[in-house]
């Protein structure tokens, strides 16, 4: 036990305020805890060893069944008529003509099966099939499973089989299945479904080794566990209310890669308790395999709401579980020495007034818990917050701001939790060690205001200010081989609307682990078979979701385009989709910050139009030297674009000379989707190589730009959060109506483009209209229309590119399309300087 006595005098009146960790009995496995371990990567089997220390995995036989009690059955075990039913004790299959339910009920010293023309459970209509049945019967059907119906009207498909067996006077309704099956119904009653694949499968490795420990010990129960939060809650197959609409299912995902496995320790299965949240710290469940130790992984990356919770029980409501007139002070005598405050509460003493005379009650740490409706033991009274941060300063930098503190001179009442740090409009979290934060996505030349506040568990103190103006700081760019960055699909994340996902680009692949200036990245993005059709913004984390540059995408179609995103050494970067699930694959292909290469663009050019790509090794296209590319060249931007075949695969382009990559840089379907814009390093032969998965489909490929030395005339990048661009009499992002007739747009002095010295922009263009599959041309204004269009469309439905366009005259660009009409929105994402 930790700490001294802690004496807190109570009001006459009102409310206290409590603050708290945690929720549930915290030993083992903290389901949101298995969240933040999944979240980092982790397996379930590194899960079930965290939380459970020394035991190991062991596969069980599939034979294996175990028995569950349904106690909302309500007294009669009634079961959906259908065919291929049979019932122990009856010979054949059950009958189905005229007959809408069977139920089985006590019959003398066994069980009779009653077979019944109404659709309920009760009441008229019942008459007996077969009596005499032993006390033990149960139905199966040859499908698999079958459906029970309860009183009220609501229903469960049950795997296995579902019986009765007598019980005094009454009746038990058993469901005997594997223990795969029965783990299926628990999980998604424990914990979401939807949550990372790691953390739902360790919950199956919990809910399966908790339902096998109490197999092995029922002791001549008639049941092994029962379906409510008195065992572990079970579901069933899927659950219906009482017009027939499904509630949930269960979830057989859960069971993938680890079918029929337990946790055992030293040879048996061990009790694998677990509990909705430890708060960080887990608690001693006397087995060796149950004990206290830090939980990092419960953490504010989990959304766990328990971690951090406040409650304000009124005094009146303590002092009356106490059976107290007045309550006058709680005296805390004893804590388990863990975490915050000196961690769980073991002991007190409640004081107060009974009947006129002062009475003090002896009470534990559950026993305040239940007074005051907390959700666990681990607790503090609060009384005040800390004091501001010190010596806050706020330094500007391209497109952000870096923002450094101190810690506050007085923590207050209680340690400190973190710290919010707000720039502009942006706030972001920092954790209680936290000295600096950067914020970017910001407007270059737009001065922003700064506040930190400390926080403790009380709450928040008093913002101590700066403010910063950032500034433009264009980088080198580095070209770098086609790799994988990441791939969602595998280990499998979920990424939707209420799941976005994250990543950290510094230091993954050739991106390097910047120490200092952020630095943008350039890559091919592939939207995986979306479920539904939207829009996926790609933002720095801590940036808000804007109104523009979003990626469009239509359901069931897979699709490719580069992204260019600021990225810092310690931020990730956001991708959140507007609608629907989605898988997501990121690949390199170049990089801004210290080097020794600069970025021009140029007139665009097509050098190569191939009716079908051949696979493997592709076909070679010259670039170095042709199309305005100098021989000192080391990488080439181009336009790839959907060629004159009329299959769907995708498209990679590579040096002339390496290995063949194992990515991809666009898609190509007879739509007219497929465009993309791209960055690759040139062969030392000159030319780069073009490949694709299947010779169904064509390629136009266009030099729009090339990376080489610094010299006059080549530039450095400059990239950002995005800003809309418009129509001059439109606001700012509005769409733009284009047809073969140039649309003129000004690019120069938008907000983050200088109004000189700028060579090209990098534009995000999206059609959301096109009135038949047709191309468009983004060139410098006053000069010809090029050849090569930059981006295809489809009709009809809304596409993505990203385009490398030169700046003409009057700073401004120019739009038009191959033939049909079309509306496009347009936003900025960089430019390049004129060196």
């Amino acid at each position: 036990a930790a700490g001294a006595a802690e004496t807190y005098p109570m009001p006459a009146a009102g409310t206290i305020t409590v603050h708290g960790h945690g929720n549930g009995h915290g030993h083992g496995m903290s389901q949101y805890g298995a969240r933040g371990a999944a979240i980092a990567g982790h397996s379930a089997a590194y899960i079930a060893a965290f939380y459970y220390p020394g035991t190991t995995l062991v596969t069980l036989s599939a034979a294996i069944r175990i028995r569950v009690y349904l106690p909302g059955a309500g007294g009669s075990t009634c079961i959906q008529a259908k065919a291929g039913l049979t019932a122990t004790g009856v010979s054949g299959t059950l009958p189905t003509s005229g007959i809408a339910r069977y139920r089985l009920v006590p019959y003398g010293a066994g069980l009779a099966l009653q077979k019944g023309t109404g659709s309920g459970c009760t009441g008229a209509g019942w008459s007996n099939l077969k009596t005499g049945l032993p006390a033990t019967v149960d139905v199966s059907s040859s499908q698999g499973y079958l459906r029970m119906y309860r009183s009220d009207g609501t229903s469960t498909d049950y795997r296995g089989s579902v019986g009765a067996v007598r019980s005094g006077a009454g009746e038990l309704t058993i469901n005997r299945l594997g223990l795969d099956a029965y783990t299926m119904g628990v999980v998604p009653r424990e914990m979401p479904a939807s949550w990372q694949a790691a953390a739902v499968q360790a919950q199956a490795l919990a809910a399966r080794s908790y339902g096998e420990y109490e197999r092995e010990h029922h002791g001549g129960s008639l049941y092994d566990i029962c379906d409510t939060d008195q065992c572990q809650v079970y579901g069933g197959m899927t659950h219906y209310d009482a017009a027939g609409n499904v509630l949930w299912r269960d979830a057989p995902a859960a069971v993938l890669r680890n079918n029929n496995q337990v946790i055992q320790y030293n040879g048996a299965t061990a009790f694998t308790q677990f509990s909705a949240s430890s708060g960080g710290w887990t608690v001693d469940g006397g087995q060796p395999y149950l004990v206290a130790k830090p939980d990092p992984y419960d953490n504010a990356g989990t959304g766990d709401p328990y971690l951090n919770w406040t409650r304000t029980p009124s005094v009146a409501q303590i002092a009356g579980y106490y059976g107290l007139s007045r309550l006058t002070s709680i005296v805390i005598t004893s804590r388990d020495g863990h975490g915050d405050w000196g961690g769980r509460v073991l002991s007190a003493t409640v004081n107060g007034v009974a009947g006129g005379t002062a009475r003090s009650v002896a009470t534990t740490g559950f026993g305040l818990q239940s007074a005051m409706g907390l959700p666990h033991n681990w607790f503090s009274i609060a009384s005040a917050p800390p004091s501001a941060p010190t010596n806050v300063v706020a330094t500007a930098r391209d497109a952000g701001v870096t923002v450094t503190w101190g810690a506050p001179a007085s923590s207050g009442t209680q340690p400190i939790t973190g710290y919010t740090v707000t720039v502009g409009t942006q706030t972001l979290n920092a954790g209680a060690a936290a000295r600096s934060a950067t914020v970017i996505g910001l407007i270059n030349g737009r001065a922003v205001g700064v506040a930190v506040r400390a926080k403790n568990i009380v709450g928040a103190s008093a913002a101590a200010t700066s403010a910063a103006t950032p500034n433009a700081a264009p980088q080198r760019i580095t070209a770098v081989a086609p790799a994988r960055l990441f791939d969602t699909r595998s280990p499998a994340v979920a990424v939707d609307s209420g799941h976005p996902y994250a990543f950290t680009f510094a230091g993954k692949g050739d991106i390097p682990a910047t120490a200092g200036a952020a630095v943008s990245v350039q890559f091919a993005l592939t939207i995986v078979n979306p479920t539904g059709s939207g829009t996926l913004h790609v933002q720095t984390a801590g940036a808000p979701v804007g109104t523009t540059s979003a990626i469009a995408y239509r359901r069931g179609r897979t699709v490719t385009t580069t992204v260019s995103v600021p990225v810092t050494p310690t931020s990730s970067v956001r991708f959140v989709p507007s609608a629907g699930a989605m898988a997501l694959i990121a690949d390199q292909m170049s990089y801004t910050g210290p080097g020794l290469s600069a970025v021009a663009s140029v007139a665009p050019a097509r050098v190569a139009f191939i009716q079908h790509v051949p696979i493997g090794s592709g076909v070679a296209v010259r670039v170095r030297g042709v199309a305005g590319v100098p021989s000192d060249a080391s990488a080439v931007v181009l336009g790839l674009a959907g060629g004159p075949a009329s299959g769907s695969g995708w498209l990679r382009v590579w040096a002339d000379g390496a290995a063949v990559p194992g990515v991809s840089q666009a898609m190509v379907t007879p739509d007219g989707t497929g465009a993309n814009t791209v960055v690759v390093p040139i062969g030392s032969n000159g030319n780069i190589r073009v490949g694709s998965n299947t010779p169904a489909v064509g390629v136009q490929v266009t030099v729009v730009g090339y990376v080489a030395p610094a010299a006059s005339g080549r530039g450095l990048l400059e990239t950002f959060q995005s800003t809309g661009l418009s129509d001059p009499a439109a606001g700012v992002g509005a769409s733009l109506a284009v047809s073969t007739s140039p649309t003129s747009v000004v690019v120069l002095g938008k907000p983050q483009v200088p109004h000189g010295n700028v060579q090209a922009v990098l534009l995000q263009v999206t059609v959301t209209r096109g009135s038949a599959i047709g191309g468009l041309y983004a060139y410098a204004a006053g000069a010809a229309r090029p050849a090569a269009y930059s981006l295809t469309f489809p009709q009809g439905t809304a596409s993505t590119s990203t385009v490398l366009v030169r700046v003409g005259s009057g700073g401004a660009i120019q739009l038009a399309t191959s033939g049909p009409t079309a509306v496009a929105a347009v936003d900025i994402v960089g430019w390049v300087n004129t060196g």
